[in-house]
């Protein structure tokens, strides 16, 4: 899995806690996001990339997962 920021790395660290608590990956990386596109995305960005089970219908599933990880960093 792949988490990248663009000048949030305290986010993305709170993130990445989350993503192994919940997902356990095998392999986690984190990066910034660099100016070849950060500067069109500008600060704020935080967000994981995965390759695996195919989307659920509607992303249910994958929105569910956000929705929780989102309130564990809330409560943090």
């Amino acid at each position: 899995m792949f988490i990248a920021h663009s000048n949030r790395e305290e986010a993305a660290k709170l993130l990445a806690e989350q993503v192994k608590e919940k997902f356990n990956p095998k392999e986690l990386i984190v990066s910034d996001v660099g100016v070849s596109c950060g500067a069109s995305i500008g600060p704020g960005l935080c967000a994981v990339f995965y390759k695996g089970a195919p989307a659920s219908a509607g992303l249910e599933k994958e929105k569910a997962i956000m929705d929780e990880i989102c309130a564990n960093i809330k409560s943090k």
